[in-house]
Parts: C-alpha cells; sequence; structure tokens
C-alpha cells in the first residue's frame, strides 16, 4: 500500500455522532484513514442503498473499510471500535490486556451503544 494511500475508507454522513467516535480511534492510534461523506438530503434513499448495501446490508452508516486487509468491510459503530483496537492498538493504550480488564471496557462501549 502506497505510503499516501488511506489505510481506511470511513463511509458516513457529516454529522453523525457514531462516526466521530470511530474517527477518534483511527487518530489515536495513529491509522491512515479517509472519510466519504454523503448527504441524505441530496441523494435518494433508493439510490444510497443500492451501492451502499453492498457495503452495509443494514444500509445505515457508517461503515469502515480496511484496505490493509484486503478491503475487509465493518459496519456499526461499536463492531468498528472493537475490530479497530483488537487488530491495530499493539500498545494497549485503548484496549486492555485481560478479560477482567476488557469486560469494564466492554460494559461501558456496550452501554454507550444501546443508548
Amino acid at each position: 500500500m502506497a505510503a499516501s494511500t488511506p489505510q481506511f475508507t470511513l463511509h458516513t454522513h457529516k454529522t453523525y455522532p457514531a462516526a466521530f467516535k470511530v474517527a477518534l480511534v483511527l487518530s489515536l492510534l495513529h491509522l491512515s484513514y479517509k472519510s466519504i461523506y454523503f448527504d441524505s438530503e441530496s441523494i435518494s434513499r433508493d439510490k444510497k442503498l443500492k451501492w451502499f448495501a453492498k457495503l452495509n446490508p443494514n444500509g445505515r452508516s457508517p461503515v469502515l473499510i480496511d484496505h490493509a486487509q484486503n478491503g475487509h468491510v465493518v459496519w456499526e459503530s461499536t463492531a468498528m471500535l472493537i475490530y479497530l483496537v483488537s487488530m491495530y492498538d499493539t500498545e494497549n493504550t485503548l484496549w486492555q490486556k485481560t478479560m477482567l480488564e476488557q469486560s469494564q471496557v466492554n460494559q461501558w462501549l456496550l452501554l454507550q451503544a444501546s443508548g
């Protein structure tokens, strides 16, 4: 992968809070990414669903593509957070080393996901 090519692509809306969490973790882990924003007001739901459903079967954003892993696609922001720290937090700065510590993090992570 060329140095100028971002490792990740993050598909989202400009003001979608769930994507902010993902972008923050990408930044904290010093991972390169490019955001692709779509405007739900200027694109019809049918048109969006045709191309976006190929990335995410439930048709919702955000969606993260990891180009270093053969274009691996992850949807649902909490799944993205877990994926990123599991794969790329080798220093355990955001993710804990032991299952007991991880269970504490997971409680809060899943609480925020459930609203």
